[in-house]
């Protein structure tokens, strides 16, 4: 592994709404990695409980930089985690939701999975837990149909396509190099965000699955986006629809207007100079993918 002195730096990325339940936890497991972010990058989202003083608290006492931000006016979750992927400094960018807790070593093992893959982002699976930290019995990529058999899928080139079929990138459980920052901003407001942040960055390369569960992903009845426990217990999770070329190229949460967005932001980076520029291998992948965007999609839906 990676020694902790010669691996790439860590933003670690957090936005907060309410979360003083559970937030301590999280924090607490950040404290704990064996490789130590360079900084920590709150974005509160307009907290009314105790949220900020929790977050000061840990700012006054940490090993690495904490940077507060409160946000003038509610943003919600997307536009929040933007705006903290903005504001980081180091060389890696890792998303934290509020409510989880972090095995010691995840971020060590995702910045070697980044280092030694060459992936523009590599993603972990998570053990479900419930609102006490009590195990559950399940994977999240067992809830959504994901398996060690279909990595190939996301290694031939084609990881965009099947992940518009489904995606399989849950944020707080992902990594990705801060250079590809500029490929990935503005979100589009139809996208939750670590959906679009996948799909963008598979057409840069490949994506690396690490199957290990390096979080757990805590279920209390209010996540903004959970698993269905009910279809995992009675078996009735359908296989990861991106592993085959079955049925809709696209998924039933991705508006027409959504995939316009996407369109128009890919056709944006091929003319793009500077940072925001593609290789060519990524430039055949994005016109491919506006190619099949611009079939499926009406003319008249476009950003606004």
């Amino acid at each position: 592994m990676t020694s902790a002195s010669s691996a790439p730096s860590v933003s670690v990325v957090l936005s907060t709404f309410d979360g003083g339940r559970f937030l301590r936890a999280q924090l607490s497991s950040l404290l704990a990695q064996e490789l130590r972010p360079a900084e920590l990058v709150v974005c509160d989202d307009g907290s009314s409980d105790d949220t900020w003083d929790i977050l000061a608290a840990f700012a006054a006492m940490a090993p690495f930089q904490v940077r507060l931000h409160r946000n003038a006016m509610r943003m919600g979750s997307r536009r929040s985690f933007e705006k903290g992927i903005r504001l980081a400094r180091s060389e890696v960018i890792a998303l934290c939701d509020q409510d989880d807790v972090w095995r010691a070593d995840k971020l060590a093992v995702t910045v070697q999975a980044l280092e030694l893959s060459g992936a523009p982002l590599a993603f972990c699976d998570a053990a479900l837990v419930g609102r006490c930290e009590e195990p559950l019995g399940f994977g999240l990529w067992e809830a959504i149909g994901f398996s060690e058999r279909m990595f190939p899928a996301l290694a031939d080139g084609s990881a965009a396509l099947r992940l518009l079929r489904q995606n399989v990138v849950t944020g707080c459980a992902s990594a990705f190099w801060t250079r590809y920052r500029a490929l990935l901003v503005p979100f589009s407001p139809r996208w939750i965000h670590d959906y679009w942040i996948a799909v963008v960055l598979a057409i840069v390369g490949n994506l690396r699955p690490i199957p290990a569960p390096l979080l757990s992903y805590r279920q209390h009845g209010a996540n903004q986006i959970g698993v269905d426990l009910e279809a995992l217990r009675q078996r009735r999770v359908s296989p990861w629809r991106g592993a085959n070329q079955d049925g809709s190229p696209f998924h039933e949460s991705l508006t027409p207007d959504a995939l316009a967005d996407l369109r128009l932001h890919l056709s944006a980076l091929l003319e793009a100079p500077g940072a925001a520029r593609l290789d060519d291998a990524a430039r055949a992948r994005a016109t491919r993918l506006v190619q099949r965007l611009s079939d499926a999609v009406p003319a008249h839906s476009t950003r606004t």
